[in-house]
């Protein structure tokens, strides 16, 4: 099913549309990669339907999706082994009602980015907000994405800080002189949600940010902190939605506790949509 959904639907976010075979030939060359057969074989073997998918929405800029499209796919691999099913990539700007309607994806994803709120409209595009408010599908974003849902659902968001005198960049070619969570940092669980599940009181996960949720808003409510960023994750009172302002699709080996927080989230997800099919009819 997967490969003929992409073949339909998956258009350049300009509005190019690609040939079906040209996409045909990009996923029998992904086969072709390193570890991929082990986890499409990992993937098949979960409880999957033929209309199963979870999508993976980039938040970023159309050039930055572009130019960042093999660390986009890395990504979805990950997602795909924690989901056990396929994962089909979106950028923001390909979204629709109409899409959703036919996909039907169970769990979405957003992802981070880099690019200047300023400079594009993830923050304001219609038909993506509608798919973060108005849809009962769990959701769950990632770093920059954790933002964009946190604005969406009425929060705030803003820089951490400038640097003080003497405080070392972290990164100096990403938003110099602006402070940073950059690397593997400790994040205190406040509320034992689900999501924390098999966790302990104190996690360690991977971070690239420079901006953070100033305040969450009447919906949203505040799961982790650190010393650095107050909301390091939050869940939208009365909707299985998420935001995690660290990474857990990029969890060194050492540091798995972002792998655990996702894996809980597709539970959560997986048995949201169990629920639905099981619901009697009125």
């Amino acid at each position: 099913m997967g490969r003929g959904f992409i073949a339909r639907w998956h258009t350049d976010p300009a509005g190019a549309s690609h040939r079906p075979e040209a996409i045909a030939a990009m996923c029998d060359e992904f086969l072709q990669m390193a570890g991929v057969r082990e986890l499409l074989i990992h993937t098949l073997e979960g409880p999957t339907r033929e209309d199963a998918m979870i999508w993976f929405i980039v938040t970023d800029s159309i050039e930055n999706y572009r130019q960042h499209a093999g660390a986009f796919c890395h990504h979805k691999f990950a997602l795909e082994r924690l989901a056990r099913d396929c994962c089909l990539i979106l950028h923001y700007k390909q979204v629709s009602r109409k899409l959703l309607a036919e996909a039907r994806p169970w769990a979405i994803c957003h992802s981070g980015g880099s690019a200047l709120y300023d400079t594009y409209d993830v923050l304001e595009d219609r038909a993506y907000g509608e798919c973060i408010t108005r849809w009962d599908i769990p959701q769950i974003g990632l770093c920059g994405g954790c933002q964009v849902l946190a604005v969406r659902l009425g929060g705030q968001i803003g820089p951490l800080r400038a640097l003080c005198e003497g405080e070392a960049d972290l990164n100096p070619n990403y938003m110099p002189g602006q402070l940073k969570e950059w690397g593997v940092y400790p994040v205190r669980v406040l509320k034992r949600d689900p999501l924390f599940r098999g966790l302990g009181d104190t996690i360690h996960v991977q971070e690239y940010h420079s901006w953070e949720v100033k305040d969450l808003g009447r919906q949203l409510e505040l799961l982790a902190t650190s010393d650095t960023c107050r909301v390091q994750a939050f869940a939208q009172r009365g909707r299985l939605v998420f935001g995690t302002q660290f990474h857990p699709e990029q969890s060194p080996d050492a540091y798995p506790d972002g792998f655990k927080v996702l894996s809980n989230f597709f539970r959560l997800a997986r048995q949201h949509r169990l629920n639905k099919q099981t619901k009697p009819a009125p």
